[in-house]
């Protein structure tokens, strides 16, 4: 049985982009703060909700990377078709 292969190249593509994920999600966390003029130690009591967003950038992500992945492939088989 085949088993599924998954290479240390592609887990530190995932774990950067997971990671570039918790950055943005930081960010805009900081923001938020600056635009609202609320107290800093709100960076570290909003974390759970960072987290939450950024696995929802990640998932987004994911989604259009694999729209992306299978339009390609697609378009790929079609060229071998003609």
């Amino acid at each position: 049985m085949n088993g599924i292969l998954i290479t240390p190249q592609i887990i530190k593509k995932e774990f950067l982009i997971l990671m570039g994920c918790l950055s943005a999600g930081i960010l805009l966390n900081f923001i938020a703060i600056i635009i609202y003029e609320a107290p800093i130690s709100e960076l570290w009591t909003q974390m759970p909700f960072v987290l939450v967003l950024s696995v929802v950038i990640y998932g987004f992500l994911a989604l259009i990377r694999t729209i992306f992945s299978a339009f390609s492939h697609w378009r790929s088989k079609a060229k071998h078709k003609d």
